[in-house]
């Protein structure tokens, strides 16, 4: 029996047993894992609160010679209270949770993604302007960071850099990004949409302008969550459940 300790968000959890929970946690040293908490639905135990969905924390856990794993101990590091205690918010975290749950396999050592969920969790929390763009940018280093990455700043088929002068602007789903020529399907956006793209592609500041833009904003969320929807091949349930946010 092994004992070692990782850093974690608790992704998921499912009710198992009489008195015992089996989460999902995105770990930091190990990636997506499985492990069960026992006894943590009785009202004494003091370590079901501190694994909540969303919790950043520290998790010791016991490892069988067959890989079965047991949570023994857990600090919470960050419950994120506030952003918990806003419904928009709430329904963004739980969201990008569910992506980094559904497209990362277990057992694979995902550092840049740990830390770039947590940033993002750290940034709703804050509660400040402009969370749909947070999301978005959230959405785009994702697919960057899991080989599915847009071209949201240049062609996708000639690599001709976006500068914001091409006579016509089009997103193409199929081929994943803009596209300049004007005999090549897509949707026709707006110059305003593709700089906020180009703007989150590139992690450019963006003109406060453009974030004040609804039409824009809401153009570029659409054009994201299709997209990752076909890298889902599927919707995601906080989705299905609250409409696109």
């Amino acid at each position: 029996m092994s004992r070692y300790t990782v850093e974690a968000v608790v992704l998921k959890f499912t009710n198992f047993k009489d008195s015992d929970k089996i989460y999902t946690l995105f770990t930091k040293e190990k990636g997506k894992i499985i492990a069960t908490g026992k006894g943590v639905r009785k009202i004494s135990s003091r370590r079901g609160g501190n694994l909540d969905t969303l919790n950043h924390v520290i998790v010791t856990l016991s490892e069988n010679a067959g890989g079965y794993k047991s949570i023994t101990e857990v600090k919470t590091l960050n419950s994120f209270k506030k952003l918990k205690g806003s419904l928009g918010n709430s329904v963004r975290g739980f969201y990008i949770t569910e992506l980094v749950y559904k497209l990362l396999e277990e057992d694979q050592e995902q550092n840049e993604i740990f830390d770039l969920l947590v940033r993002s969790l750290e940034k709703l929390e804050e509660n400040l302007d402009n969370e749909v763009s947070r999301v978005n940018s959230f959405e785009i280093k994702l697919m960057d960071l899991l080989g599915y990455g847009m071209y949201l700043d240049r062609c996708a088929r000639t690599g001709r850099k976006y500068d914001g002068t091409w006579e016509v602007i089009k997103f193409n789903p199929a081929i994943g990004g803009f596209v300049s020529e004007p005999n090549v399907p897509g949707l026709v956006l707006s110059k305003e949409t593709a700089d906020l793209l180009y703007a989150l592609k590139t992690k450019r500041n963006i003109n406060k302008g453009l974030l004040s833009n609804g039409g824009a904003v809401k153009e570029a969320n659409t054009i994201i969550k299709s997209y990752v929807r076909d890298v889902l091949d599927g919707n995601v349930r906080v989705s299905q459940m609250f409409g696109e946010f």
